[in-house]
């Protein structure tokens, strides 16, 4: 048998690639094919913005004159910038059930990406992780870039992740109003911003099949009408909420409007947050220009903010609600500054409503502790929603700072409690009168202290 590679170079053999799954999936009554001219559009380098700085380069075998299998082999500039890794991914491999096509096909695909300087091939990404969405938002009355923000936010930290830019989000959104309805896309908004999605689909899969990769208008009018009909839905897609970043550090102006006006910023800016990793990797590549590989010096970070921070909160119970009609509301809980939440006073830390994190706001509260001090606020001018006594609030990202610097102040010191998925234990009992006082001395023993006569 004669083999043959070929990257694809002209639109025969585009149609060649396009056309192979059909060949291979035509019996198989599970298979739902992709629609053809869709799947055109996301493999043109002219149409579709992601590859605006990436490659892509499709191959085919051919055996005979017969394509038997084919692969797409992608390279992200923009990846392997983030990551530091000279990788490749391919992506839309298919092939008939030849070991030898496929033995061919990858020598060749091997050949390219070391001719590349490609180090590794990860996949599959068709062609990439996000590339499917079948979405479009022009008929909705809703906020595409809150969607994207949101899932952009909550999904930074996954693996091989890269931000979704506004136009490659609204290539790949094409057809939400085929696949969707408004209701089924719901945002839970924290102080009037989305800070969590989920997006539900209809399932149109049995419909996708019937159309067998082409749409044509009788096609289209039956499905609008059986539309109507589909009855079951599919969870697309659930991003944000807790998972987002919670925490940031005042700017100089901030700490200062904050202290002298009460000036709340209340703003997170997820663009400033990066991870461990990729924090350890800036200083990667910069030692790297003075230092070879075997000879980079050991880094060794306190994990204070990326490990310890995020994985505790402060939980505080309001005990009164003072309100002076015209000058402001307080609530009064049972920590503050002068306790156990220090870090606030040059902190910004998302306050949620535990019981009802959805409650909607209505206006500026100031939170305060039980001190008998002027200075023991939690924040001045929080928006907050109705907060009524009993009721308990959650500062979020309080692992690093919060427990270190902790003061009794006359009030014992909180205990803390873990918890897990499975169960949850204390691990630091409330301190007790005692405990307070037990480093105290106020007499020696058998004498009479006179301070305590009188």
């Amino acid at each position: 048998m004669d083999y043959e590679i070929k990257g694809v170079s002209d639109t025969k053999q585009l149609n060649d690639f396009i056309a192979l799954p059909y060949i291979i999936y035509k019996d198989d009554p599970h298979w739902v094919p992709p629609i053809k001219s869709e799947l055109k559009r996301t493999l043109s380098l002219e149409k579709n913005p992601y590859f605006s700085d990436t490659t892509l380069q499709l191959f085919n075998c051919y055996k005979t004159g017969e394509i038997c299998s084919q692969v797409a082999i992608i390279i992200n500039k923009q990846h392997q910038q983030k990551y530091g890794e000279k990788t490749a991914f391919f992506g839309f491999f298919e092939s008939i059930n030849d070991p030898t096509a496929v033995v061919y096909l990858f020598e060749k695909i091997e050949q390219y990406c070391i001719f590349n300087g490609i180090e590794s091939i990860e996949g599959p990404f068709n062609p990439n992780h996000y590339s499917e969405l079948g979405l479009k938002a022009d008929q909705f009355d809703m906020d595409l870039e809150h969607l994207r923000d949101v899932f952009n936010d909550a999904f930074s930290q996954n693996w091989h992740f890269l931000p979704v830019s506004q136009s490659e989000y609204l290539f790949c959104a094409k057809y939400l109003n085929l696949v969707t309805y408004p209701e089924l896309i719901q945002f839970v908004e924290h102080k009037g911003k989305p800070v969590a999605a989920i997006q539900f689909v209809l399932d149109i899969n049995p419909y996708l099949q019937k159309f067998v990769g082409k749409l044509n208008v009788l096609r289209y009018l039956h499905f609008l009408s059986e539309k109507k009909k589909i009855k079951k839905i599919i969870v697309y897609a659930v991003g944000g909420g807790f998972a987002s970043f919670t925490t940031r550090a005042f700017t100089t102006s901030e700490l200062l409007l904050q202290q002298s006006t009460g000036y709340f910023p209340g703003k997170i800016n997820s663009s400033k947050n990066v991870s461990l990793k990729d924090f350890g990797q800036e200083i990667t590549n910069t030692l790297l220009e003075y230092f070879t590989l075997e000879d980079l010096p050991e880094l060794i970070l306190e994990p204070g903010r990326s490990i310890a921070s995020p994985n505790q909160f402060l939980v505080l119970k309001v005990h009164r609600v003072k309100i002076r009609e015209g000058v402001g509301r307080w609530l009064v809980t049972d920590g503050g500054i002068g306790t156990n939440s220090l870090p606030t006073y040059y902190e910004y830390h998302e306050v949620f409503l535990v019981n009802e994190v959805v409650r909607p706001i209505i206006g500026k509260a100031t939170i305060i502790g039980p001190c008998c001090f002027a200075a023991d606020i939690v924040y001045k001018n929080n928006p907050m929603p109705n907060v009524k006594p009993g009721e308990v609030l959650a500062i979020m990202d309080t692992g690093a700072y919060f427990t270190s610097l902790e003061s009794s102040f006359g009030f014992p010191r909180p205990a803390i409690v873990a918890v897990t998925p499975e169960n949850h234990y204390r691990i630091r009992h409330r301190e007790t009168f005692d405990e307070m006082v037990g480093r105290d001395h106020y007499k020696k023993e058998g004498e009479k202290n006179e301070v305590f006569c009188h």
